[in-house]
């Protein structure tokens, strides 16, 4: 790849920041980097094909590329970083889940009619605050939390931006957090 200038990062109507650049390291390293990372860190999850586009998006944000000295290594370096990233937090992820089902586990010897009368009593809570929600936080909810879908797959769905899914989440989880308040307000 021959070197690039100063003026490869110019920003105007037509192009995005780095656009011709970005253009070209796309054509010239995409394949090798999934191929890369795939090597470095396996199929996935997380998949590197998904990591690979994210380190393009990532680059694309930069206000200024004018001090890299070669953007291929930089490219990989974001790559690889959101590689390990994503695997820490999958881990981390899993962890949680196994100590969930293993304390779940446990707790069946710990079933009682009292504990059955406020897990149903906990369930019909929800589901009148499930119905506060607007449509749109239902189905955000019902696609990542019973689906498993990402963010990311329910935009490509649905055409919301991920600043929208996160914030409808977040309000909707208040609101459904709410089932684990008393009457008098205080956690049970």
């Amino acid at each position: 790849m021959s070197e690039l200038g100063p003026g490869d990062f110019r920003r105007n109507s037509q192009r995005p920041l780095a656009g011709t650049l970005l253009d070209r390291l796309y054509r010239d390293h995409s394949v090798s980097l999934v191929a890369w990372l795939r090597r470095r860190f396996g199929e996935g999850p997380p998949e590197p094909e998904d990591i690979a586009q994210a380190a393009f998006t990532k680059f694309s944000s930069l206000d200024s590329v004018e001090d890299i000295q070669n953007h291929r290594a930089f490219l990989f370096t974001i790559a690889s970083n959101l590689a390990v990233s994503a695997i820490r937090s999958n881990v981390r992820a899993r962890a949680f889940l196994d100590a969930e089902i293993a304390e779940s586990a446990n707790g069946t010897e710990n079933i009682t009619p009292l504990r059955v009368y406020e897990a149903k009593e906990d369930v019909a809570r929800l589901n009148e605050l499930f119905e506060k929600l607007t449509a749109r936080q239902k189905e955000i909810v019902v696609r990542s939390r019973l689906l498993g879908q990402t963010y990311t797959q329910i935009k490509a769905d649905k055409g919301w931006s991920l600043g929208t899914i996160a914030s409808d989440m977040k309000a909707a989880l208040l609101v459904l957090a709410e089932v684990n308040e008393d009457e008098g307000g205080g956690p049970r």
